[in-house]
């Protein structure tokens, strides 16, 4: 036989759980229903989630007051986006692996006549995180497209890898 009192604390144990459980639900839908933005560069646009931080990196030697690389960095800082889209090859000197402080973990190479493909993954020595790019040439068109993540650890890119996936995906060149 149960009490009025452990009755009423069951009832207030259920109704907390459920409340925690829409907020929850709640907080999950939001935050992977969030928006996106474009950026647009010298001679690219780009989509990029709602509330990542843009960070301009390499100028354009072709377009005045206008980007061939940016960053795009989560608010925690858990996880960054990378493309470098110039109009014409150039060198994404901003993720060049800088070997005081990092490390060549992988480099994968695919080649046609026409163009090569590169995938680097890159280690932090300090093994505070890992950065992972495509780069792609083309002989024929003179073009060259960089584009990568940056994760503090695998469960964080695994957590955004759809995001990652869709800003790549996104991805759209223009010329003059």
């Amino acid at each position: 036989m149960t009490t009025k009192s452990s009755t009423s604390l069951s009832a207030h144990y259920v109704r907390s759980v459920c409340i925690a459980l829409l907020i929850t639900f709640a907080y999950c839908t939001a935050v992977s229903a969030g928006g996106w933005n474009t950026y647009k560069g010298a001679w690219f646009t780009i989509d990029y989630p709602d509330r990542y931080i843009v960070r301009e990196s390499l100028l354009s030697n072709t377009r005045s007051n206008a980007y061939d690389s940016v960053f795009f960095r989560s608010e925690l800082g858990g996880i960054e986006f990378y493309v470098f889209s110039p109009q014409w090859g150039g060198r994404p000197r901003d993720v060049e692996i800088q070997p005081a402080n990092e490390y060549l973990i992988s480099h994968r190479v695919k080649s046609t006549p026409q163009s090569s493909t590169h995938w680097y993954t890159i280690g932090d020595k300090k093994r505070n995180y890992v950065r992972s790019y495509v780069d792609r040439t083309n002989s024929i068109d003179h073009s060259r497209v960089v584009i990568g993540v940056k994760y503090a650890d695998y469960s964080t890119y695994f957590l955004s890898r759809d995001k990652y996936l869709r800003f790549k995906k996104s991805l759209r060149q223009f010329s003059d």
